[in-house]
């Protein structure tokens, strides 16, 4: 069942009254996500829209920046081989 059918369906809507709305949402103005966490949307802030402040990952080898630590991981495996 698509998505959006599954979304205007009566159980669908009471399923989200019960589970999902009773939490306090925080939502990112940019793109209109929406996180259960503050720190999840300030995390994404960071990432995708550049806005707040981050640690940033630099290789020693070739200088280039990551946002991600995961992603940096990863570059520095692959750049020293």
């Amino acid at each position: 069942m698509e998505l959006e059918k599954l979304k205007e369906s009566p159980s669908f809507f009471l399923w989200w009254k019960s589970h999902v709305k009773p939490y306090k949402w925080y939502s990112c103005t940019d793109c209109n996500y929406h996180f259960r966490c503050n720190d999840d949307l300030v995390k994404h802030q960071w990432i995708y829209h550049n806005k707040g402040t981050g640690e940033i990952y630099v290789c020693n080898l070739c200088n280039k920046q990551f946002k991600i630590k995961n992603n940096y991981t990863k570059h520095l495996f692959y750049c020293r081989t």
